[in-house]
């Protein structure tokens, strides 16, 4: 019997007339052809990658699909356009499968100082203050569920009138109602970026 081990081989381009001191310092990054880049980082065992692209945050979620997600501003970005500014980025507008992740969006929305909020993918109709959960649709291909929409603990439900009506989802600064990071905007007010994502696949 023998045995049979996967081994990934890297070509590294290294400076003529320099050579790092240790290891640790070789940068291992793969560039696309679609110019995007992926680095392996240094672990104790060896190199890890992560799969997503640099600067993208990688979610595994519980239904076995992971996900790259990245926040992007974009003052008074319309919903209507949103879709558009994530395929620029080969992307598209994701949704949140978890408070985990609406926390991350959250996040990154606090440190970059807008006051408003980031478009992610979903709509659900709504009446007053009660949203139809048998409506809730994402459009992005891999996001299901409704657990980042826990109205107890993350998501705020805005009033949408006496009538039913067709509301997007989106994570927000909810000053008055924290620790919730979601809410359902009717789609006219612009917000203040979007988070663009794509499935991560073996």
């Amino acid at each position: 019997m023998c045995k049979i081990s996967r081994a990934t081989f890297l070509q590294i381009s290294l400076p003529i007339d320099t050579c790092p001191s240790l290891q640790s310092d070789v940068n291992l990054t793969l560039e696309s052809s679609m110019g995007n880049s992926y680095s392996w980082e240094k672990t104790e065992n060896g190199y890890s990658f992560s799969g997503c692209r640099d600067g993208w945050k990688k979610f595994e979620r519980i239904d076995g699909i992971t996900v790259c997600m990245q926040a992007f501003n974009s003052p008074k970005l319309e919903r209507a356009t949103a879709q558009t500014w994530c395929n620029r980025k080969n992307a598209t507008i994701i949704g949140m499968a978890s408070v985990e992740e609406s926390q991350w969006a959250h996040g990154y929305l606090i440190s970059n100082n807008t006051w408003y909020a980031y478009w992610v993918d979903g709509t659900l109709t709504c009446k007053l203050d009660t949203c139809d959960y048998s409506t809730l649709m994402y459009t992005d291909g891999f996001t299901s569920g409704s657990a980042a929409l826990n109205t107890t603990t993350n998501f705020y439900v805005n009033p949408a009138g006496p009538n039913n009506k067709l509301m997007y989802l989106a994570v927000t600064t909810l000053h008055e109602n924290k620790p919730k990071t979601m809410y359902n905007p009717g789609g006219k007010n612009p917000a203040d970026g979007v988070v663009c994502g794509y499935q991560l696949k073996n």
